[in-house]
């Protein structure tokens, strides 16, 4: 807007008198923006999963997050979870190149197959089940370009990513204010005691963190309720963390887990209701 670009039409006949105009995500984004913005039904999502769980070792578990394990008709764009042992940057470069070979990635906006300072790998990109087409006949009608992300964590950290990457954003900016609150930082790599305070701008930061926390029930964060359970919550079931659950409204839940026996910690509870049924699942979804 800024450079005098106000319409999607100027926009257009700038990218095409200055090719250079736009950055390489940028560009992606622009060339596949109408196939991009098509949302892609669950029938496409659970193709497209089986396609990259195809990259990865046989013992890597693989599951759909976002919208998709929250029980959406349609998604915006595939998030796929992939928990595996072994060199997590390694593993997710060998996959994207395997995937581009045989055509199905057509597109790559982040080419981070390693974050820095985690043990997790990532890449993030499109891709087209019709490129698939000679080999399997049946997807040749699949002719979209989707929005594809594909994170690789080791399974120590599977809970706390399945947390993260399935919950949705108003959701996440909850319970991770809420943790914060109980003097904690929760984040897909683990939760740990944390002190924050205002830096020289006045704004909100963390000043100290600990060492990631042990699972005190033992199950080493074997499932997203051993953390809920860890801050004193109920498990708040994938659909319902699509309702609006504030802050305030896990504190609530919080004060009406206290009074509970022992025996009912990490009931599955909708977010909207104090009652509750006992639940010992994961939230896990593939």
């Amino acid at each position: 807007y800024d450079s005098g670009i106000t319409s999607l039409e100027e926009l257009a006949r700038r990218i095409e008198m200055e090719p250079g105009l736009l950055t390489h995500n940028q560009r992606v984004m622009w060339d596949f923006r109408q196939d991009f913005s098509v949302r892609v039904p669950r029938s496409e999502v659970e193709i497209i999963a089986d396609v990259v769980r195809t990259a990865f070792p046989a013992d890597a578990s693989l599951e759909v997050c976002g919208s998709y394990c929250r029980g959406a008709a349609d998604c915006g764009d595939i998030d796929v979870l992939v928990c595996a042992r072994g060199d997590q940057s390694r593993l997710t470069a060998e996959a994207a190149e395997q995937l581009t070979k045989s055509g199905f990635l057509t597109s790559t906006l982040r080419d981070a197959h390693h974050i820095s300072g985690t043990h997790i790998g990532q890449w993030m990109g499109g891709c087209c089940l019709a490129s698939l087409a000679h080999r399997r006949p049946e997807l040749a009608a699949y002719t979209l370009h989707r929005r594809l992300d594909i994170k690789v964590y080791p399974p120590k950290l599977r809970a706390f990513a399945q947390l993260y990457f399935g919950s949705g954003e108003e959701f996440n900016r909850s319970i991770r204010l809420f943790a914060t609150r109980l003097g904690f930082s929760l984040s897909d790599q683990g939760i740990r005691k944390a002190t924050r305070g205002k830096n020289d701008r006045g704004d909100s930061v963390v000043l100290w963190e600990g060492q990631p926390q042990e699972d005190p029930s033992g199950c080493a964060w074997a499932t997203e309720a051993s953390i809920f359970q860890f801050l004193g919550l109920p498990l708040i079931a994938l659909e319902a963390r699509d309702l609006g659950v504030t802050v305030a409204r896990l504190e609530e839940l919080a004060k009406l887990q206290a009074k509970r026996p022992p025996e009912e910690d990490c009931a599955v509870v909708a977010a909207g209701s104090s009652s509750s049924s006992s639940s010992s699942s994961s939230s896990s979804s593939s």
